[in-house]
């Protein structure tokens, strides 16, 4: 599909529906929030993965998507938690490799959140 297509096809159905989303409030506006977060994770990490630094994809979107919603009901000692649990964890994935390239796995990662 040609850019100018993709455009005119957001502008069309993409902007209203942000509008009536972003009005309907509530849940409606949490899942608008989490798509919307979902997306530009996957492709801030799709950026660095041409410049061959492979962060932990699906595990920052998770934590992101788990953190939003936490936030959004207010349990935000559950989010913390979530936050320092997150951080061990692409800490143990990054003991298992051996090489230098993964510390910036992880860097970049937490940069994601």
């Amino acid at each position: 599909m040609k850019e100018l297509t993709k455009r005119i096809l957001v502008a069309i159905w993409g902007i209203p529906l942000l509008l009536i989303l972003s009005y309907l409030g509530g849940y409606y506006f949490l899942a608008l929030v989490l798509v919307i977060n979902g997306m530009t994770l996957f492709e801030f990490f799709s950026i660095y993965e041409k410049k061959q630094i492979y962060a932990y994809r699906w595990l920052a979107i998770f934590l992101g998507t788990a953190f939003l919603t936490f936030t959004f009901y207010n349990l935000l000692s559950e989010s913390t938690l979530l936050i320092c649990i997150g951080i061990i964890l692409i800490m143990l994935f990054l003991l298992g490799k051996q090489n230098g390239v993964a510390t910036y796995n992880m860097a970049f990662t937490l940069a994601g959140l």
